[in-house]
């Protein structure tokens, strides 16, 4: 029996280190408190693994017995600490959704520090179990510690029942199955002197809690970031990249690439304002934006002020930028030269350096529009 137990160990122990690379590859900015301790509880369950299988492979092949003791002392002292996290990590969820104080745990960590002492005692006493000719063999207080566990089980189910009907039905099932499945193997061990399967039990229960609850949280909070990094780093009027994602790749640029940069500034956007409104003037700056989408991704284009945008590409080929830059002012001719442009192309000189070689170009070109026009420029 032994060999099931060591093998349901390790099979767990697979489990949960895909679980918790799974959740750090999320690379969440802001995880929530309840990601938090979920990540501390795979962790201690990885640990209580790891000391379980030794406890069950060092005996009978050691002769230190003190080394057999201080594993099996771990062993029962994790199963009570694994409990304790989960009890904090199943408030934090619930206060993510409700307002509940963390001092409704206080019979819990009451209930815990009892255990933790029968474990203690027990372990140098005799009394929770006896290591004899480098084996163990469970004692009198042993089951003590089951029914403490029993205690925590029914006092966390009693919360959720409390709470169930503000909670989701999904979560409080969830949340459920962690306490199902050790309180089934505990009424077993109990009642029938079936062999425990603590932390295997715990490991399937967290896989569940994974797939029920953090799988979603995780998402929602991707979500999130995604809105907010699009609400922080995109224009509301045109949807193109905005000025503070402009400063923020003008810090981070790659070094000793191909660049090319085309800016741009709108001819006549203050007439059209003056004229017919600002309302008009935002239908102008959306039909350009639009037109510079038929010729650069989105994320090549910014909209650093009023009326400038500016066009960043970098690894690029510098022919084909000239091409798409010929075949745009062509499209400019055709609507009225609704814009003026520079651009330029390097390698050797930073972003910032060509950006103002650009604007000093584009605004060449501008010179050149009010030159052949004869409009009048507003400032």
């Amino acid at each position: 029996m032994k060999e099931y137990i060591i093998s349901a160990d390790i099979i767990s122990f697979i489990f949960m280190a895909v679980i918790l690379c799974g959740v750090f590859m999320s690379s969440l900015k802001n995880r929530k408190t309840s990601t938090k301790m979920f990540i501390i509880l795979l962790f201690t369950d990885l640990i209580a693994i790891i000391v379980d299988v030794c406890s069950y492979i060092t005996e009978g092949n050691i002769q230190n017995d003190e080394c057999l003791i201080i594993l099996n002392l771990f062993a029962y002292a994790f199963a009570v600490v694994l409990i304790d996290i989960f009890s904090f990590y199943m408030i934090s969820v619930i206060r993510e959704r409700i307002t509940i104080s963390y001092k409704i745990l206080i019979p819990v960590m009451v209930v815990s520090v009892l255990n933790y002492l029968m474990i203690i005692i027990g372990s140098f006493n005799e009394k929770l179990f006896i290591v004899e000719n480098h084996f163990y063999q469970t004692g009198e207080w042993a089951i003590g510690t089951y029914l403490f566990a029993i205690l925590y089980i029914l006092y966390l189910w009693g919360i959720l029942i409390k709470y169930y009907k503000e909670l989701r039905i999904k979560f409080v099932l969830g949340l459920s199955t962690y306490l199902f499945f050790p309180f089934l193997f505990l009424i077993g061990v109990i009642l029938f002197k079936i062999p425990v399967f603590t932390y295997a039990s715990a490991s399937v229960s967290l896989l569940i809690i994974y797939v029920t609850i953090q799988a979603q949280t995780i998402t929602e909070v991707l979500l999130r970031e995604k809105i907010l990094n699009e609400v922080t780093h995109l224009d509301s009027l045109t949807g193109l990249q905005n000025r503070r994602a402009y400063t923020e790749l003008l810090q981070g640029e790659e070094k000793s690439t191909k660049k090319a940069v085309a800016f741009f500034d709108l001819n006549g956007l203050k007439f059209t304002n003056d004229t017919y409104g600002h309302a008009a003037g935002d239908i102008l700056i959306k039909n350009f934006s639009d037109l510079l989408l038929h010729y650069f991704s989105q994320n090549e284009i910014f909209r650093i002020s009023g009326d400038e945008f500016v066009v960043i590409k970098q690894n690029v080929h510098f022919d084909e930028f000239e091409e798409t830059i010929l075949s745009l002012h062509t499209t400019l001719e055709a609507h009225n030269r609704i814009a003026a442009i520079g651009y330029v192309t390097g390698e050797k000189d930073s972003l910032l350096q060509l950006i103002h070689t650009a604007e000093k170009n584009m605004y060449l070109d501008k010179n050149k529009y009010y030159e052949e026009t004869g409009k009048i420029r507003r400032t």
